[in-house]
């Protein structure tokens, strides 16, 4: 029978289950190519163990067949380099002594761990699992509203392969020269400095009649829109095809530290926060919050978003269908490959119920919230025993108003959709307010709650 690469895995768990390793510490690798080894602890061998190796070796190779490696088992022993194995820090725990390393080209930050909120403004990431729900727009109403009440707010655009925040709120002649990405090529070489951030950071007029401030680092700049040509002294304007192509990678730095993509992110919204705390002469004030908008699905993007930023929020934008929660059921189990992770960022995720129709919409609502219970009890909430006294366990209740599940809304409108929060124009206030209050009370109240607030 042939084995799978669903099925390999578990496979390769279920051998380790029947073998006798006394409590070893193991690790499974699974390479770029899906293929498992297993590291096996040998430094107290005993007579008996190289036998039950073998043994070991000859199982896997039977039972996973093409997504067995070349050497099923490692001995740690034998190896020149064990530590690049047993002391990986990408590693998850799968039982005790026992854990996962994934090699991979894409999907490693999800099997990182999540820093420590960091210092500075408080960062709101603004993600969808599935375009074409309305989160680009909501973040321009919640960046106005907050320009409304004089704070000073910037809004990135991480959403690097599809960008459209910087054509939201900047009009052509306003973009900047460059963008997120021109940051990830020039940091790779060394060349991130403080001209290039202040390149990177423009004013947006969405802001325009408020006493605060709105600043816009797009995703890519004027100097990135452009096909690639070479002129006649021979000078390159690089495509963002081009840039994106070397964008992922990780960067090794002077001091030798080898900085992984969401590190080198997270790295470059701290330089952005520290440069626009001065971006206006003789004025010293940090910024009030930084809005992140995100990539959609799982890739390594979306991951940095919500897991590597340290964010104090992020709204999960949802609409009521199959695919809606069969996509959000994918990304909590991606999120739960670290425990430890997930139970860092949980309290931070609140799904938003975005496009809400006219028609029905307390059946929809109703239905909305359901399926949103449902889902992060099973992948964000623990397993609470009924009458139990445990304190430290996260698993609010269906009714509950301040929890993952308990989703604020953004009603759908015909008004809104040719609607250029910058120009204006054909919305009011009132209907703005009407279809975007009960989001931008959810984010008043937690940015409120920040402890470095000034809301």
């Amino acid at each position: 029978m042939t084995t799978r690469f669903d099925e390999a895995l578990a496979a390769t768990l279920e051998i380790l289950d029947r073998t006798r390793l006394d409590g070893r510490e193991t690790v499974v690798n699974r390479d770029i190519s899906g293929r498992i080894s297993v590291g096996v602890d040998d430094t107290a061998a005993d007579d008996g163990l190289a036998g039950i190796l073998a043994a070991l070796a000859d199982e896997l190779k039977a039972r996973l067949g093409a997504f067995a490696a070349t050497r099923p088992v490692l001995r740690r022993s034998e190896m020149t380099l064990p530590e690049l194995l047993f002391s990986a820090p990408d590693a998850v725990q799968l039982g005790p002594a026992r854990r996962l390393v994934e090699r991979e080209v894409t999907g490693a930050e999800w099997s990182r761990p999540a820093p420590e909120t960091p210092a500075g403004p408080p960062r709101f990431v603004f993600y969808g699992f599935k375009g074409g729900t309305g989160r680009s727009t909501a973040l321009a109403v919640l960046a106005r509203h907050w320009a409304e009440q004089g704070l000073r707010i910037a809004v990135v655009d991480l959403d690097l392969e599809s960008p459209g925040l910087g054509s939201l709120l900047l009009p052509d002649s306003a973009l900047c020269r460059f963008g997120v990405v021109d940051w990830l090529v020039e940091d790779a070489v060394g060349q991130a400095d403080d001209s290039l951030v202040g390149d990177m950071c423009v004013r947006s007029a969405i802001a325009q009649g408020t006493d605060g401030r709105v600043w816009v680092v797009p995703a890519s700049g004027a100097a990135g829109g452009r096909a690639s040509r070479v002129g006649a002294a021979g000078a390159v304007n690089a495509s963002l095809v081009e840039k994106l192509s070397r964008a992922y990678t990780a960067a090794r730095g002077a001091d030798g530290h080898v900085r992984e993509f969401g590190e080198r992110l997270s790295g470059m919204l701290g330089r952005v926060e520290g440069s626009l705390a001065s971006a206006e002469p003789g004025v010293s004030r940090p910024l009030d919050a930084v809005l992140v908008d995100a990539r959609t699905g799982v890739h390594d993007l979306a991951a940095v978003a919500l897991v590597r930023l340290g964010a104090w929020a992020s709204y999960l934008f949802a609409v009521d269908s199959r695919q809606t929660w069969q996509g959000y059921r994918a990304l909590f189990g991606h999120m739960g490959r670290r425990r430890d992770t997930l139970r860092r960022i949980r309290e931070s995720l609140r799904l938003v119920a975005a496009l809400v129709p006219d028609s029905g919409r307390e059946a929809y609502l109703a239905s909305f919230r359901a399926h949103a219970y449902d889902e992060c009890l099973e992948g964000l909430y623990d397993v609470v025993a009924p009458g139990s006294l445990d304190d430290e366990a996260f698993s609010p209740a269906i009714d509950a108003t301040d929890a993952p599940h308990s989703a604020p809304t953004v009603l759908w409108g015909r008004q809104f959709q040719a609607w250029n929060p910058v120009e204006g124009g054909a919305v009011t206030a009132a209907e703005i307010t009407g279809a975007y209050g009960s989001f931008l009370e959810t984010a008043d109240r937690s940015l409120r709650r920040h402890p470095g607030s000034a809301a």
